[in-house]
C-alpha cells in the first residue's frame, strides 16, 4: 500500500469518469484531485508535500498540448503521468489507458508507473561513491538485481543528471539480468508478475548451478563532452529494434517499458550490438546535447 500522501491530479476530466476507482482509492489510500487550469495544475506539482501522478486527458491536447504548456510540464519528469483518451497511443507515451477505464487494467498501469519512476525520489541517490565519480573509466560485474540498483545509483553521479541516468541504468541492467543472464521471457515475467513470484523465482534462478557463475559486465568512460556505458550479459541476445520504443501492445502491461524509458529520459544514445547481449548507452554533458529534448 502507498502512504497516504499520494495524489492523483486529473487534468480536465470529470469525477464521474473515475467512479468505477472507488474501491481503488480505499485500498491504496489514494486520492483524486481535479483541476481545470494549468496554473491550478502548476501549483499542485510544486507541492512536495505529494507525491503525485498526473493523469492527462489527451483528447483535449489542442488545448493543453501547446508548446508553452509542454515546457512547464517538462520541469516535472520525476513526476509519473498517466495519458488517458479515446485515442490510440503514440510511440512516447508510456503508460496509456483507453476510456472507459477498467479498474484492473488501471491499477496494472498506475502501479507501473510508481514503480518505474521511484528512482527519481530515491534518497540513496546522495549517497555515492566519491571514488567512482573521481575516476574517468571503470569495469564492474554484477550478478543480482539490488547489485544492479547500487551501482546504477553509484555511476549516475557521471552525469549532470543523475537521478534519470540511474533509472535508465536500472532497466537496462536489470533487463540483462532478467532476460539475458536468467533466460526470462516477457510472457515469463508478466505470468510471474501475476501470481506475485517474480522475485521468487529471480532468487531459485540465481541459485542453479548453471547460472551461479554467470554475471553482467559494466564498464565506463569518461570524457570531457561524454559518458560512455558499456554492457554485456552472458544470454543468446535478442531482436531489440521493437523495445527501443513503446509500441501499443505494451502501453497497457504491467512491465516492457524499460529500454524505452531509457531511449526517451535518460540516454542520448543506446546503441545495442548484435545479437542483442552488448549495449553502449552514451550521455552527452553539454547542455545542447542534453538527452531529453524528446520526453514529451
Amino acid at each position: 500500500m502507498l502512504n497516504q500522501k499520494n495524489c492523483i491530479i486529473v487534468l480536465d476530466m470529470k469525477t464521474q469518469d473515475f467512479d468505477c476507482l472507488n474501491q481503488f482509492t480505499i485500498d491504496y489510500n489514494v486520492s483524486f484531485l481535479f483541476v481545470s487550469s494549468i496554473p491550478e495544475l502548476i501549483n499542485f506539482l510544486n507541492d512536495k508535500a505529494f507525491q503525485t501522478v498526473l493523469i492527462i486527458f489527451k483528447d483535449n491536447e489542442d488545448a493543453y498540448f501547446s508548446g508553452e504548456v509542454l515546457d512547464k510540464l517538462n520541469d516535472f519528469t520525476y513526476i509519473p503521468r498517466l495519458i488517458i483518451s479515446s485515442k490510440k497511443p503514440e510511440q512516447n507515451e508510456l503508460f496509456f489507458i483507453n476510456l472507459p477505464i477498467q479498474q484492473k487494467l488501471f491499477i496494472d498501469v498506475y502501479s507501473s508507473a510508481i514503480k518505474e519512476f521511484q528512482y527519481y525520489k530515491d534518497s540513496s541517490l546522495k549517497t555515492v561513491k566519491k571514488s567512482i565519480v573521481a575516476k574517468q573509466s571503470g569495469r564492474f560485474k554484477i550478478q543480482t538485481l539490488s547489485e544492479a540498483r547500487d551501482l546504477s545509483r553509484a555511476l549516475s553521479h557521471l552525469c549532470n543528471e543523475p537521478n534519470r541516468i540511474a533509472m535508465g541504468l536500472t532497466e537496462i541492467l536489470v533487463n540483462a539480468i532478467e532476460h539475458g543472464n536468467l533466460g526470462l521471457s516477457f510472457d515469463d515475467k508478466t505470468k510471474l508478475q501475476e501470481e506475485d513470484a517474480l522475485l521468487l523465482q529471480i532468487d531459485y534462478l540465481l541459485s542453479l548451478d548453471e547460472n551461479k557463475s554467470k554475471y553482467v559486465e559494466v564498464s565506463f568512460e569518461k570524457y570531457s563532452d561524454r559518458v560512455k556505458f558499456h554492457i554485456i550479459d552472458m544470454g543468446k541476445g535478442f531482436d531489440w529494434k521493437p523495445y527501443m520504443h513503446l509500441d501499443e501492445s505494451r502501453t497497457q502491461t504491467s512491465h516492457g517499458r524499460g529500454i524505452a524509458m531509457a531511449n526517451m529520459l535518460a540516454f542520448s544514445e543506446i546503441n545495442y550490438i548484435y545479437p542483442g547481449n552488448q549495449v553502449e548507452l552514451i550521455v552527452y554533458l553539454k547542455d545542447k546535447n542534453e538527452p531529453y529534448s524528446n520526453f514529451k
